[in-house]
């Protein structure tokens, strides 16, 4: 059916900062078309929507496969942020499709570092990018599993991945979603630059986290490692607590949730 293009500007409309809205049928990936935007001009926030991606990505370039019936977006804006606060960015996004996804009964919650999980499974995730010019430029591209069946899915994800309709039986509506989540990351972001005091977000993310707590495996690149995540740290890095009693920080890696570790 497409997506309601007027019902969308108007919500563009109500927001601090204003953004220059581009919706599209299909594209190669929305961060992608965003960057191709401000190529030409950095001087206004920018939202690039697309029904479908062909070659949608996640972090370290992963494929992000992304089907009608999904929400795909990515929204780019200049930020005065320092740069040890630039990270929490990624945790303000997850904190608005939470806060937005509950509101709407949907009991979705945060992985670090960037994923959102529903029943234990994965239903977004966040790809955040920074460009430096003669001012930092920050892209945050989103996907959300909304509307479409996991029969549009590869089998090799239906133990780690789902959507809202299969999960729940309801369709949602695309912009509803993207309205109530840019008026929550808005908003949040208003206020971080005001106060410019990042606790408001760790503490939303340590509400809405489904990692702290927990045993897992944490995969940085170059070694695998064992434990309990207990917190995250002022930069938005993971604590985790070792078998050993001594303590891990990570500023990037791959989660997995543990059921328990070994004695």
């Amino acid at each position: 059916m497409g997506l309601n293009t007027e019902k969308i500007q108007r919500c563009i409309e109500t927001l601090e900062p204003m953004f220059s809205l581009h919706i599209f049928d299909e594209v190669t990936s929305t961060n992608d078309v965003l960057k191709e935007y401000l190529s030409k001009d950095k001087s206004q926030n920018v939202i690039i929507i697309s029904e479908l991606q062909t070659e949608g990505r996640g972090r370290f370039n992963r494929t992000w496969l992304s089907p009608s019936g999904g929400l795909y977006f990515s929204f780019g804006f200049p930020s005065s942020l320092s740069v040890e606060k630039l990270p929490c960015l990624g945790l303000v996004a997850s904190n608005a499709i939470i806060y937005s996804l509950n509101a709407l009964s949907i009991p979705v919650k945060a992985k670090w570092p960037n994923d959102i999980l529903l029943y234990e499974k994965k239903i977004g995730g966040i790809l955040s990018e920074m460009i430096v010019d003669k001012q930092t430029f920050i892209i945050i591209g989103i996907g959300l599993n909304l509307n479409f069946s996991m029969a549009n899915l590869p089998t090799s994800l239906s133990d780690s991945a789902t959507t809202i309709i299969e999960e729940l039986g309801q369709v949602i509506e695309i912009e509803e979603v993207l309205c109530r989540f840019l008026s929550a990351f808005t908003s949040r972001l208003k206020e971080l630059h005001k106060t410019q005091s990042l606790s408001p977000i760790l503490e939303e993310w340590r509400k809405y986290s489904s990692t702290l707590g927990r045993d897992v495996l944490v995969d940085d690149g170059g070694s695998q490692i064992t434990g309990t995540a207990i917190d995250i740290n002022e930069f938005g890095s993971l604590i985790v607590n070792l078998p050993t009693n001594h303590q891990m920080i990570f500023q990037t890696g791959d989660v997995k949730h543990l059921k328990h570790l070994s004695n």
